[in-house]
């Protein structure tokens, strides 16, 4: 969720907007329950996410959008997606800042995919506390301080980590780092896994599935 602003006319107006949102501690549903929030410039890293995953998983997209994401993954994936507005029946509800998760998907997928989406969260360490309880892995997408220097409050962003940050954030949950790839300008993609998952909690997952 990287929507490009030139700081011009309404975009003015919009920048402003979004950093009262931010300023105010809030989740900007106005702008992420907006078709015409997403941007096209967003399916590349769908693409370079999609490659990133196996065949055959259960993938819970949490912040979906416009699912952009469903059409770039490997053969045999089931979908499972979640934002803070049900753009289809199958999406569940979620709004990560107040601490509503999909718990459905979340109890039943392999893999949790968080897309331009943990800009927008106020704590970081709260949210993959939470989820280190309830996925195997997670594929996240990041724009890092590092690689530009940018008005993060004018974008909507919450919080600023740099990419060694958002790495370590991660092993302190859990978290074992297996790939990393850089996406555009300012963007990387982190794939990560918890080897502690264990097998208690893979056999709770299995039977879930049976029973959903």
């Amino acid at each position: 969720m990287t929507a490009a602003v030139d700081g011009s006319g309404d975009e003015e107006s919009e920048i402003a907007r979004r950093k009262a949102v931010v300023a105010a501690g809030g989740t900007d549903r106005e702008r992420w329950c907006d078709p015409a929030s997403y941007e096209a410039f967003w399916s590349d890293r769908s693409v370079a996410a999609g490659q990133m995953l196996p065949p055959g998983l259960r993938v819970c997209d949490i912040g979906c959008g416009m699912q952009g994401l469903r059409a770039h993954l490997p053969a045999g994936s089931i979908y499972l997606p979640a934002d803070l507005r049900a753009w289809t029946p199958e999406v569940l509800p979620c709004d990560l800042n107040a601490g509503l998760l999909p718990e459905r998907y979340l109890a039943i997928c392999d893999v949790v995919c968080l897309l331009g989406v943990i800009e927008y969260l106020y704590d970081l360490p709260a949210f993959f506390t939470a989820l280190r309880r309830r996925t195997e892995t997670v594929l996240v997408s990041y724009n890092c301080v590092d690689f530009a220097a940018v008005d993060r409050a004018g974008y909507g962003w919450v919080n600023a980590l740099g990419s060694e940050q958002l790495l370590a954030l991660l092993r302190d949950h859990g978290f074992e780092i297996a790939e990393v790839r850089r996406v555009g300008r300012m963007e990387i993609l982190v794939r990560a896994t918890q080897p502690r998952f264990g097998w208690l909690r893979r056999l709770r997952r299995d039977l879930r599935r049976r029973l959903s």
